[in-house]
């Protein structure tokens, strides 16, 4: 059961690592494909239990609704030079143009339970934000940061510095260049996390 157990973990860490390959142009600039976009989204997290949290953001828009996960055994966003790696994940979504939100966030994690598979604790976490896009652009939205320890909140902020590495390091993209800091705004009237700049 074990072997099994890490046979799948690998192949999902696997089929992530070919997932987030984006098209690159011949100056090795990120490309999205005709008439659609990148964006690039750092989900991370800090929690009490080390072994089963797992997290995710929701995007609603042209594409429908999806969620976007990031789990504390497989997940992690490689910083710069000796500083430890982030528990989370950076996704890249290939979006079409258009008007986004990103409603809420979800934490899971396990209470104790002796499976691993299963999260008996789940903690909803309102976000309430929205961009846009163009066809063509590559937008980085941000870190998306839920603090799961006590009452569990969520926060936006700007961490490029750390997120170009990894795109740089795990993505093999050597430009950066063409990606867009956008973060996303507070849809008004609404309860919005807090909002960061760069640390």
């Amino acid at each position: 059961m074990l072997k099994r157990l890490l046979l799948l973990l690998t192949c999902i860490v696997l089929l992530s690592a070919c997932a987030t390959r984006p098209q690159l142009s011949t100056t090795g600039i990120m490309v999205p494909p005709a008439g659609q976009a990148y964006a690039v989204l750092a989900i991370t997290f800090t929690s009490f239990d080390r072994d089963t949290t797992n997290t995710s953001v929701v995007l609603q828009g042209p594409m429908g609704q999806k969620e976007y996960f990031a789990q504390v055994m497989t997940d992690f966003i490689r910083d710069a030079g000796d500083i430890p790696d982030t528990p989370g994940k950076l996704h890249l979504i290939t979006l079409p143009p258009g008007h986004y939100t990103m409603p809420m966030a979800w934490g899971r994690w396990n209470d104790g339970s002796d499976t691993i598979m299963f999260s008996h604790h789940v903690d909803r976490i309102p976000l309430n934000l929205q961009f846009d896009v163009a066809a063509g652009e590559v937008i980085y939205l941000g870190d998306v940061h839920l603090d799961l320890n006590l009452r569990s909140s969520a926060r936006l902020s700007d961490q490029h510095a750390r997120d170009f590495n990894h795109i740089k390091t795990i993505w093999k993209v050597p430009d950066t260049s063409s990606i867009q800091i956008r973060l996303p705004q507070p849809i008004p009237g609404t309860a919005t996390p807090a909002v960061q700049p760069a640390q």
